[in-house]
């Protein structure tokens, strides 16, 4: 069952409800709108309609006019031109941009050049360029590639060869010199949209020699290829790039693009209705050219007519076929090193798994699925020549590329960013590494608070047709990094069957959700069939599938909790306060309930701290205390009462009762002491479960402080590491009211009762 802290963004307003109606759309789907920064009717219209009118200016790049008055020149001329690209899916469909764009605006010396991932790896090659520098070349044109080549930009300007450089990565200190730099993070006050991939910036390289030729008709051929790179380069989905996708999806249902056309058809898929089908399906076909091969087929297919492209792309199909299996042997090799562990090395804060003989072009996959079930940062290394390069990944709250500056002595070679990095290192200092790297992985963990939670877009109320409101939110579309499909809630849902699906790898459930039926799906989650039974909340999606043809709605369960139905008055109190109010708490219970109204968001949300202070009460968090009116949700003992208590009556009662567990007196006490001896004597044993007080495991902390001080101060037991030692008493009876800590206690919870619970 999950332990994750459930987060509601959101919650359908009065405002939104308005708005539904005036537009004729669910409230559900406009309060996701919102939450997503699309307020208005205007700027809700013109998210669902994206359109090609809606593009900015290609001119606003600063260099873009240098860019084309060259190209200009190059199609007088008919220089020999050289696009220079890379060998995932965003590079390859970058160059592809690039040569069939010129090609079709009447350049006829073009060719192309993709370095080979193994011998060159990424990014422009001194010698590569050397070679095309014998053939001709006049004109480079970078895509995907060259914002860090600050060396080879000095080779090539004494070649006297005209460099166009576009890019999107993040720049360095230095920017190389080139004739034109077209490159999103490079304008401080042109282009508007930072956010293109590779795939885009190209795309608008030629949009504006389009315009500039008065030929944009040849646009549409290309939009296939930017939707796909836009795509496989995970960038957001919003703005610019959602008016490219989706563009580029309905020319690919119009057949523009024989190549797309075909790897689609390998995969059995007809018209394509999702960005998830292009994720899926296309741009792991186009990556595995790159990583088992070489990219040149990925292009081939691109760029190939109706004839050839079935051949490419069951060449492209084949590939991918080997790169999965590839991935599965050293998936499973690196699993059985985690097995040949000890305990104790089985709970490092990071892994680097190695073996020499590992495949380089699916190592990264590995890391990411390996990381994904062990929960911290990995590593997966190999062999290169005489030295170990491998990829790593990690889980939200790290970053991987600060880690590896922290430990940048170690490295021959390091790059990336927060959840993925590259290393090389020396083969002698493989156990340092392991071991410096867990060092930086427990630093960032202790840190950071790695909260574990699951956000979830809004919740939908037992009324709500599920298929109707998934036929709504697929206008949402298309779905990717910053516009994902809706997380929903569905509190209450009764389970009516559970079973087991591939040898209960997989869960199928059918559950009832208000008065309709609805089956759902669990995947690789077959180890937790037990847990679905009687009611339950679902934090799902809900989705069409394809199969064989044939659309089929399912709901797709991403995490799942016995029910809490009891919260939801509570939050339809925390809903009805006014939107700037904000919100006094003082247990870890109190904040999950504001997680999950939809009301407050998570990063105005602190965690509960404990007060280090004797008697080790809970202290009060303030969310929002930027707003106008606060309310206390469960005040405990004060010297007054706020004037603004929420649920004041059942919080009076509860805290009465906890207070004899937190503060014990003789009888509390005893059971306190039957228990612990019950549990081994374990410090760390402070689950709620079968406690004295069924207390939450933040209180049981709270409590077994005190019980254990009183204890020592006794003469009871001792504290020796994570261990709690009960001493023998041999029948020899204590005398509590003779030890002063205990008689302390005491005075304190009676002072508190006295008081009263305000």
């Amino acid at each position: 069952m999950t332990q994750k802290l459930w987060y509601v963004k959101t919650y359908p307003n009065v405002a939104d409800r308005e708005v539904a109606l005036d537009m004729e759309l669910s409230p559900y789907t406009v309060a996701v709108l919102r939450s997503r920064g699309v307020a208005d009717s205007n700027e809700i219209k013109q998210f669902l309609e994206p359109s090609m009118q809606h593009l900015p200016d290609p001119f606003l790049f600063r260099d873009m006019q240098k860019a084309i008055d060259r190209l200009l020149l190059g199609l007088h001329r008919q220089d020999q031109i050289v696009v220079y690209g890379d060998y995932d899916a965003d590079g390859v469909t970058s160059t592809a941009v690039m040569v069939r764009g010129l090609q079709s605006l009447g350049f006829q010396q073009v060719t192309s050049y993709i370095p080979d991932r193994f011998d060159e790896g990424y990014g422009l090659n001194g010698d590569a360029l050397k070679e095309l520098l014998q053939q001709g070349m006049q004109v480079l044109i970078t895509v995907d590639c060259g914002i860090s080549a600050k060396e080879e930009a000095n080779l090539l300007k004494a070649a006297g060869v005209d460099w166009i450089l576009t890019d999107h990565h993040q720049p360095g200190d230095e920017i190389p010199e080139a004739l034109a730099l077209l490159n999103p993070h490079c304008e401080s006050n042109g282009y508007p949209f930072r956010h293109l991939a590779g795939v885009g910036v190209s795309f608008e390289l030629i949009r504006a020699l389009a315009l500039s030729l008065e030929k944009t008709e040849i646009l549409s051929d290309l939009l296939p290829y930017v939707a796909v790179g836009t795509v496989g380069d995970v960038v957001p989905l919003i703005g610019l790039n959602r008016i490219l996708v989706k563009s580029g999806i309905e020319e690919i249902n119009k057949g523009r693009s024989a190549g797309v056309r075909a790897l689609l058809d390998a995969s059995g898929i007809g018209k394509i209705s999702s960005a998830t089908q292009i994720a899926f399906q296309v741009v792991p076909k186009l990556n595995a050219g790159g990583r088992m091969a070489h990219a040149d087929t990925a292009l081939g297919v691109l760029l190939a007519d109706k004839e050839r492209a079935p051949l490419w792309a069951s060449e492209l199909d084949r590939l991918n076929n080997e790169r999965k299996k590839t991935e599965q042997r050293i998936q499973e090799e690196a699993l059985q090193q985690w097995l040949n562990m000890s305990d104790e090395e089985k709970k490092a804060s990071a892994y680097v798994f190695y073996a020499p003989h590992w495949h380089h072009g699916v190592l990264g996959i590995v890391a990411s699925r390996l990381s994904d079930n062990l929960k911290v940062p990995v590593f997966v290394c190999a062999d290169d020549n005489f030295v170990i390069r491998g990829s790593g990944r990690a889980p939200q709250g790290y970053h991987l590329y600060q880690m590896l500056t922290q430990e940048g002595d170690l490295w021959l070679k390091f790059g990336g960013h927060a959840q993925a990095a590259g290393i090389s290192f020396e083969k002698s200092r493989l156990t340092e590494v392991r071991q410096r790297l867990q060092q930086s992985a427990k630093a960032a963990l202790d840190q950071n608070e790695n909260e574990s939670f699951t956000s979830i877009d809004v919740e939908l109320d037992y009324t709500v047709d599920l298929v109707r409101q998934q036929q709504e939110f697929s206008c949402m579309e298309p779905f990717g990094s910053e516009n994902e499909e809706p997380l929903v809630l569905l509190r209450h849902a009764q389970i009516l069957q559970a079973k087991g699906l591939s040898q209960n790898l997989h869960i199928q459930l059918t559950f009832q959700f208000g008065s309709r039926r609805y089956t759902g799906f669990a995947w690789r989650c077959g180890e937790h069939l037990g847990d679905f039974h009687d009611f339950m909340d679902l934090a799902v999606r809900l989705q069409i599938s394809q199969f064989r043809g044939k659309e089929e709605f399912r709901v797709e369960i991403v995490d799942w909790r016995s029910s809490r139905l009891d919260d939801y008055e509570q939050m339809k109190e925390i809903r009805a306060h006014a939107a700037d109010s904000g919100f006094v708490y003082h247990l870890p219970e109190s904040r999950r309930l504001l997680a999950e109204s939809g009301y407050v968001p998570l990063q105005q949300l602190p965690h509960v701290q404990r007060n280090q202070a004797f008697p080790f009460l809970p202290l009060p968090v303030i969310g929002s205390a930027e707003k106008k009116e606060l309310y206390w949700m469960d005040p405990p003992f004060q010297t007054h009462t706020p004037d603004n208590a929420l649920f004041q009556k059942d919080k009076e009662a509860e805290w009465k009762q906890i207070l004899f567990w937190l503060l014990p007196d003789r009888v509390h006490l005893l059971s306190w002491y039957r228990w612990i001896k019950g549990k081994d004597q374990d410090l760390s044993l402070s689950q709620s479960q079968g406690n004295p007080g069924n207390l939450s495991e933040f209180l049981t902390e709270i409590a077994l402080e005190n019980v254990y001080y009183i204890f020592e101060k006794a003469g009871l037991g001792k504290r020796h590491q994570a261990m709690f030692v009960i001493h023998e008493t041999n029948g020899t009876k204590v005398d509590l009211e003779k030890v002063p800590e205990f008689l302390h206690i005491q005075e304190i919870r009676e002072r508190l009762l006295d008081q009263g619970c305000s």
